[in-house]
């Protein structure tokens, strides 16, 4: 079932949704310095794009195949975090353990 569920497209709790959702992408694009009428149009436009097309538009800062790749491109980066403060990530040395779930995670 979507997320949505049965909730028709053109309901007041499905603007609200869309509403939502739009807020909050104009807050991860203050957040992180990027263009906020852009992310905005492309949300209420519902535009899907391909990883190559994403990069290009500036909707994704790297693309990776592994998650070995994306430690490797995130490590020496300087990042802001939420609050404005910068943080340098050191991922060098990380290791990745994979945690299966149980039975009760799934549930």
């Amino acid at each position: 079932m979507a997320v949505t569920g049965e909730i028709p497209k053109d309901s007041p709790m499905m603007e609200k949704i869309e509403n939502d959702a739009a807020a909050y992408a104009r807050t991860l694009a203050t957040n992180r310095g990027r263009k906020r009428k852009r992310r905005r149009r492309r949300c209420a436009k519902s535009s899907s794009y391909t990883e190559q097309e994403a990069l290009k538009l500036g909707l994704i800062d790297f693309i990776a195949h592994s998650e070995a790749e994306i430690l490797k491109q995130l490590d020496g980066r300087t990042i802001r975090r939420f609050d404005g403060s910068k943080q340098t990530l050191h991922l060098g040395q990380v290791r990745i353990i994979s945690l299966d779930m149980t039975g009760r995670s799934v549930s």
